[in-house]
């Protein structure tokens, strides 16, 4: 993981794509054994047969402080990336990998909690199709993508306003908290598929004007790998409300 590789050719732009690639697969494959194994560990220390559900009040107590720990750590670790990165540092991979087990927690909660490894599977599968189509969108589009950034930052901060007044409006009408959460998951799933065709684009477009380093694609891996974890996950909780409603 040699940060100082360069990717000035045409022939290299084709390998700079397979490093971003590479190092995404890995990111994936992390948070996926992640997700995995950490229900395994899980039923080992808090697992109680007498109890109804198989667990006590104390494993769901330990379930989220172990979410929340795991949502500090990885909030805190993307920074810590983004300055490495910033500094040309030849250990940005290990913040890049410590965000990767943080994200791993979470799939591996909803499996303890019940969600269908098949489930898990499907939408794997229909995030890797939507993820695909707008990287290919993007890096093989002549024009430049900016409006598509622009459009999804704005989109981030109308998330982000919604979430204001959600809040507000759910002390008022609770019942009301679906809707709320149903409009906020179509709108960063519509983020995500955005910023994904946005940065393919502007990745192409940086590649034809310049060189790249291996610090580079650990930047487009980090940010790709992001918006495929928020796909994922709205992908599921999709799945998660149509099945419940057959």
């Amino acid at each position: 993981m040699d940060n100082t590789a360069t990717y000035a050719d045409r022939r290299g732009k084709t390998k700079f794509l397979a490093v971003v690639f590479g190092y995404l697969c890995i990111g994936l494959a992390i948070t996926a054994v992640v997700s995995f194994i950490f229900p395994y560990f899980f039923n080992l220390a808090y697992a109680d047969p007498s109890q109804p559900y198989g667990y006590g009040q104390q494993a769901f107590i330990g379930l989220l402080v172990i979410c929340g720990i795991s949502l500090v750590v990885s909030l805190i670790d993307s920074f810590v990336f983004m300055r490495a990165l910033s500094k040309d540092r030849k250990g940005a991979w290990i913040p890049f990998l410590i965000y990767c087990v943080c994200m791993g927690i979470w799939p591996g909660a909803l499996l303890l909690l019940g969600v269908p490894v098949t489930l898990m599977g499907e939408a794997f599968g229909i995030t890797s199709i939507v993820f695909v189509s707008m990287f290919l969108i993007g890096y093989f589009s002549k024009r430049d993508l900016s409006l598509m950034g622009t459009i999804a930052y704005g989109l981030l901060i109308g998330y982000l306003v919604c979430a204001l007044v959600f809040g507000v409006w759910y002390l008022a009408s609770p019942g009301t908290f679906f809707m709320w959460d149903l409009i906020a998951s179509l709108i960063m799933v519509t983020f995500s598929m955005l910023m994904i065709g946005f940065e393919a684009n502007r990745m192409n477009r940086s590649l034809d004007f310049g060189t790249a380093t291996n610090n580079t694609a650990l930047y487009y891996a980090f940010s790709f790998y992001g918006d495929f974890i928020n796909i994922f996950l709205r992908v599921l909780y999709f799945l998660l409300l149509a099945r419940n409603r057959r």
